[in-house]
């Protein structure tokens, strides 16, 4: 049986004074329960726009009738081409853009004044005496940034939602305080309310999850972020707070974060890159001692010490306080530490919260060590350091039914 899905939009000019110009993203392909995705796009002949077709898109099929042209795109269901590992995702979701925007700079200045309101927390209010909490607490500046965010995303949950004005005018600090939930725009709004009365330099800068690198391959669009977060200045340093996050205790990990473009909520505003930094110390460590004063023949007892750092830790800290499974938290600690078999690790003592910042963990116990014979060597040997960098490359490309296909 064959299935056909079909939609038609229409874009609309709602005015010089609408935060939103007209504008559409999709997709052509669709789930493997249709065989064929068609849509239809009509744009007023008065309307200027602009568009992206991905790789793989054909081209429309174009009618002009009552004073609009109409677009009309037919891609086949998402299962019909089975894409080889790795294959970049405008290849194997191809999109379709059109968008009446002029320039990033006219994206960010729309969106500009919605967290200026948003961000706001008046004297007096429940949110303004948590920010004078966090200042009276300390008078380090790293501290109270930390500690700001620490409440943003531990004492307000987090869900998504789709209000407002097409879902992008953010839900104000003092009423996602006041609610204890938010999505990304209302926890935004609050961590940059708690860092204006802590006196830190911050902005909301937008983010694409879906698109992420390859965003400039587009032409300006709002519809292409799905996510916001923070952009702070702090001695020097530009920093990364995503409200939405959990577990993050250090300055240094906020000077990284995994998406790779952004657009800064600020006058004058372009596309910026977000650069990575590179971590000062290893992000986990793992110290085993073996107690050999009775030989290292039979079962060897050990104490293994495993710290980890900055994303590693909070990446942690986040999957415990997200799942009610001990037994798999254990083994994904378990899982840090070379040259001991898990079942032989038994834990001893878990401490997430670190002064420094790091998530300590102590195991104990005893193990058969791994002597092993080298080659074109006599005898035994056994690894007492696992510091070396072991990557094995692979070129394969699984589910790629032309990758041994000869060119004529």
């Amino acid at each position: 049986m064959l299935f056909r899905f079909d939609s038609r939009v229409q874009l609309r000019d709602q005015g010089a004074d609408h935060p939103v110009r007209p504008e559409e993203v999709w997709t052509v392909t669709a789930d493997e329960s249709v065989n064929r995705n068609e849509r239809r796009l009509i744009v007023p002949d008065d309307l200027a726009v602009r568009w992206y077709r991905g790789p793989g898109v054909a081209e429309p099929v174009v009618t002009k009738a009552g004073g609009a042209t109409e677009y009309f795109f037919a891609g086949s269901g998402a299962k019909a081409r089975e894409w080889p590992t790795g294959t970049p995702a405008r290849f194997a979701t191809p999109l379709v853009q059109v968008t009446a925007w002029s320039s990033w700079n006219e994206v960010a200045t729309s969106v500009i004044p919605l967290f200026a309101k948003a961000r706001a927390i008046p004297d007096g209010s429940p949110l303004a005496a948590e920010a004078d909490r966090i200042a009276a607490a300390s008078k380090d500046p790293e501290k109270r940034m930390l500690a700001a965010l620490r409440l943003a995303q531990e004492k307000v949950r987090y869900v998504a939602l789709l209000l407002g004005q097409g879902a992008y005018v953010p839900v104000s600090a003092e009423e996602t305080w006041e609610q204890k939930f938010g999505d990304c725009k209302g926890k935004t709004a609050l961590l940059l309310g708690l860092l204006d009365r802590l006196g830190i330099s911050a902005e909301p800068m937008l983010v694409s999850a879906s698109l992420n690198g390859h965003i400039t391959e587009f032409h300006p669009s709002l519809a292409a972020f799905d996510h916001v977060m923070v952009r702070a200045r702090l001695n020097g340093r530009t920093l990364y707070l995503d409200p939405t996050g959990y577990g993050q205790r250090t300055v240094s990990e906020l000077s990284r974060t995994n998406f790779q473009r952004g657009l800064p909520l600020v006058p004058g505003a372009d596309l910026v890159t977000l650069e990575r930094t590179v971590p000062t110390l290893p992000l986990s460590e793992a110290d085993v001692v073996w107690d050999g004063r009775q030989g290292f023949e039979r079962r060897v007892p050990f104490t293994a010490t495993l710290v980890l750092r900055d994303e590693t830790a909070s990446a942690m800290r986040a999957a415990k306080a997200a799942s009610d499974d001990a037994d798999k938290h254990l083994e994904d600690l378990r899982n840090y530490v070379p040259g001991v078999a898990n079942k032989d690790l038994e834990l001893k003592s878990e401490e997430p919260e670190q002064p420094d910042g790091s998530y300590k963990v102590t195991f104990a116990g005893t193990a058969t060590m791994d002597w092993s014979p080298i080659k074109g060597l006599k005898g035994y040997r056994y690894e007492l350091s696992q510091n070396t960098v072991k990557w094995e490359f692979e070129d394969g490309r699984s589910g790629d039914k032309d990758r041994d296909r000869k060119s004529t």
